[in-house]
């Protein structure tokens, strides 16, 4: 990969993380809690269009519909 790409790829990575970290932010703020919770992440993720697969047992995987 040339370091021109490598470049525009982080300058769009930047901007998607800046996105999505606000997002979180508002929820978090809206839920009344100082520290952002995992809940805040998907939530403004959901809000944002993107799925994420969550397990709430520690040591459990979470495979896709396309196996692990």
């Amino acid at each position: 990969m040339s370091s021109d790409c490598t470049d525009v790829l982080r300058k769009l990575l930047k901007l998607r993380a800046d996105e999505i970290s606000k997002s979180i932010i508002v929820l978090n703020k809206q839920s009344g809690t100082k520290t952002i919770m995992p809940n805040d992440v998907y939530s403004a993720m959901n809000i944002m269009g993107i799925n994420l697969t969550k397990s709430d047992v520690m040591g459990e995987t979470t495979c896709s519909a396309t196996g692990c």
